[in-house]
């Protein structure tokens, strides 16, 4: 089929090929580090609701125990205040305490506690720290000890974009893939239609590619900072 092209056509096919290449690069690129801007905005802006939990609620008895059914009301009620958030109980050592998971959610019973103690002592965000719910997943987060006349009993530990968030993000990222897909189809067709212009005048590709680009790039910011608004 290439071989009944003309040479502009094998031309145009050439920079369309380059073009895609370029844009698929391009959307990674900032996929990738609204990604990073999100998720730190997420955790600096919710890096104290773990303490504020702790100094409100009774997370703990007067002994210091573990009532999983007095937790699990608790959870349910502060995760249907903010459905996005997964509210977990560590041990000091990272065990999984109590939770309010559906039967089933629970991946891992072990939490790793370097990202936590990195976060608490006030490492850069996005810290990421283990998700209970995946067993390999991980997350930003944010935690709070749990000491009783000054001993340490455990930790709360906030998953901040929990299974929900996931969900309603998987939504509208497939709703702004289609709206990239369609503009990138869009400029190729063009281009390859329009092959002898285009190849002529090499100025007018590069501002429609730049002005193209700018948008899809617009369009993915636009969603991250969408999908955090509604977190927040």
């Amino acid at each position: 089929m290439i071989r009944r092209l003309s040479l502009s056509q094998r031309l145009a096919l050439v920079v369309v090929s380059l073009l895609m290449l370029c844009a698929v690069a391009v959307c990674a690129v900032q996929l990738h580090s609204s990604a990073q801007y999100g998720n730190a905005m997420v955790q600096r802006l919710s890096s104290g609701l773990a303490q504020q939990i702790v100094a409100r609620e009774p997370l703990l008895d007067a002994h210091g125990e573990v009532n999983r059914q007095t937790l699990k009301s608790l959870f349910d009620r502060l995760m249907t205040f903010n459905p996005s958030v997964e509210l977990y109980l560590l041990s000091p050592d990272g065990d999984l305490l109590a939770d309010a998971a559906p039967p089933g959610h629970i991946q891992r019973q072990r939490i790793d506690m370097a990202p936590v103690q990195a976060f608490l002592t006030g490492s850069a965000s996005p810290v990421y720290g283990d998700d209970p719910r995946s067993p390999d997943g991980r997350k930003v987060f944010s935690a709070a000890p749990l000491r009783v006349d000054g001993q340490l009993r455990g930790y709360l530990y906030i998953i901040l974009q929990g299974e929900t968030f996931n969900q309603l993000a998987a939504d509208a990222w497939q709703k702004t893939l289609w709206s990239i897909v369609l503009w990138i189809s869009g400029m190729s067709s063009f281009i390859f239609q329009n092959n002898i212009v285009c190849l002529y005048i090499p100025v007018h590709i590069c501002t429609t590619v730049i002005r193209i680009g700018y948008r899809i790039c617009n369009r993915i910011d636009k969603f991250h900072f969408g999908v955090v608004v509604i977190v927040l």
